[in-house]
């Protein structure tokens, strides 16, 4: 956990109220009725969500369920059809979170999910679910307990307590209290309600580059937003109950156990390499599910293959070409190789594992995938190279070039010194359109002199195959915007964190 300064706090309870004061009001005609939301994405989360399913239905539920995932890179047709048997709506969240303003994904896109399914689910009133999450009670009696009127929100223990020196108190301007963290494998929460409350906790999720530096994951964002706004919440008092070191139990307001979460012993396919745990209910028939679905399903994600005469194209020219130079502009580059099936061969990584090729709006994407989340979308180039942006972290931008053609082009001319020498010599104006303007100066060090900020520390010129060099600016927690010379000399871009705004650096003319 980082140490944070007083003034860096403020800053972050700033940013806070203001997105709670852009926050929408409550869409009274946008969500209906009770339901269970699950993320479910990837082979490891969709086998555990058909169990928790099947034990859903087999307890006598009758609540309709989404299935949260983070696009085509971990749910593929035969995962959306065997949903669909289940009478399971399948939701794309990275669709979803186009539609908020501000949203980026990080390095842990799984937990920022939950916090966007419980904003954008279909049902006013909602269980979340972890997919590794075994009910062993019909949920729907969850909304009827006295509790949960009574505060519109019912939540679970961890195992631990956060201590008073920890920095997420001060962060978020909360007041220590000695109570238990949030266990977030289930929560029940009325939407109209807690409307406030949950907007607050997905702002936290958004910023989880700077928020999951002091907490574990999404569970005591929960905690925070509802303590910040001084709203009360219901809190089982029974403690969580061990099997094996590998589930966690959670009980109702009577001490009944009436969750049993696998968070360490989530079921694997085949269903003969699961492990048995002593006291964990209903273990045979979870057992005869997992065999149902591999009667079904090899538990394997297969990429999109080809549909249109443009894909195939596309799909035929990537396997074809052979190796491409994969240019993390600011960052790193290195070589990498797409194979027929689909996968990636030389150039293989956690975030580079998958690839396929998908036509949207009369336009060829191509897309790769890792860590069971698309990480990188790009777009084709009239020269052959693909041009686009990392989706996840640092959302660098993307150049894939063919190796013979990058090899071809060492042999050029370098203007990267000679521009960098121009910009040294030029006073900019820097416009964040829509927020607010300044002058900034450019330094032969790299640092910014002059309208310099938290976001706007350093500055570098790097050399790009789109005939033109980028200027990225980095700020206390990296790279923070591109850049691109236009044909008027201003150079334009986009802010790469927070409001994602437009940025424009205007040169100012000597007299």
């Amino acid at each position: 956990m980082t140490q944070v300064s007083d003034a860096e706090c403020g800053v972050w309870q700033a940013r806070a109220d203001d997105w709670l004061a852009q926050m929408p009001a409550y869409p009274p005609d946008t969500y209906r009725g009770r339901g269970i939301v699950i993320s479910a994405g990837g082979p490891k989360y969709f086998i555990c969500a058909w169990v928790n399913v099947h034990m859903l239905r087999s307890l006598g539920c009758q609540l309709p369920i989404e299935f949260w995932h983070l696009g085509p890179g971990e749910m593929d047709k035969r995962m959306v059809e065997l949903a669909d048997e289940l009478g399971v709506r399948c939701v794309d969240g990275i669709k979803e979170a186009e539609k908020i303003k501000g949203f980026q994904w990080s390095e842990r896109p799984g937990w920022q999910l939950k916090a966007l399914s419980l904003v954008a689910s279909s049902y006013e009133e909602v269980l979340l679910l972890d997919g590794d999450n075994v009910p062993i009670i019909n949920p729907e009696a969850l909304f009827e307990w006295e509790q949960y009127k009574h505060t519109g929100a019912v939540f679970w223990p961890d195992y631990l307590r956060l201590k008073p020196d920890r920095e997420i108190w001060k962060i978020c301007g909360v007041a220590y209290k000695d109570e238990p963290e949030f266990e977030s494998g289930q929560i029940v929460v009325n939407k109209q309600r807690c409307w406030r409350e949950l907007w607050l906790a997905l702002h936290y999720n958004i910023n989880s580059q700077f928020y999951y530096k002091q907490v574990w994951g999404d569970k005591e964002t929960f905690h925070m937003a509802w303590r910040r706004l001084g709203t009360p919440y219901s809190m089982t008092p029974y403690p969580i109950r061990n099997l094996d070191s590998k589930v966690m139990c959670q009980h109702d307001f009577k001490g009944q156990v009436i969750f049993q979460h696998r968070n360490l012993a989530k079921w694997v396919l085949p269903a003969v390499q699961n492990i048995r745990i002593t006291g964990f209910k209903f273990e045979d028939k979870c057992f005869g599910y997992l065999k149902l679905l591999e009667s079904k399903w090899r538990g394997v994600l297969r990429p999109l293959s080809p549909r249109t005469r443009k894909e195939l194209a596309a799909f035929t020219e990537l396997t074809s070409t052979g190796v491409y130079v994969y240019n993390r502009v600011g960052h790193d580059k290195r070589h990498i190789e797409f194979l027929p099936n689909q996968e990636i061969g030389r150039g293989r990584a956690d975030c580079e594992q998958t690839w396929f090729i998908e036509e949207r709006d009369n336009q060829i994407h191509l897309v790769i995938a890792g860590n069971g989340m698309s990480t990188f979308s790009a777009r084709r180039s009239e020269q052959g190279i693909w041009y686009g942006t990392w989706l996840i972290g640092e959302h660098m931008p993307i150049e894939l070039i063919p190796a013979r053609q990058f090899q071809a082009q060492q042999t050029e001319p370098a203007s990267v010194d000679s521009r960098r020498k121009e910009l040294l010599q030029t006073r900019f104006i820097y416009i964040r359109v829509n927020h607010d303007k300044r002058l900034i100066e450019l330094r032969e060090d790299g640092t910014i002199g002059a309208g310099s900020g938290p976001c706007e520390r350093r500055w570098e010129l790097v050399e790009s195959r789109n005939q033109r060099p980028h200027i990225l600016m980095h700020g206390d927690r990296g790279m923070t915007c591109q850049l691109v010379e236009n044909e008027d000399g201003v150079w334009r871009g986009k802010w790469l964190v927070g409001e994602r705004m437009a940025v424009n650096l205007v040169p100012i003319p000597t007299e």
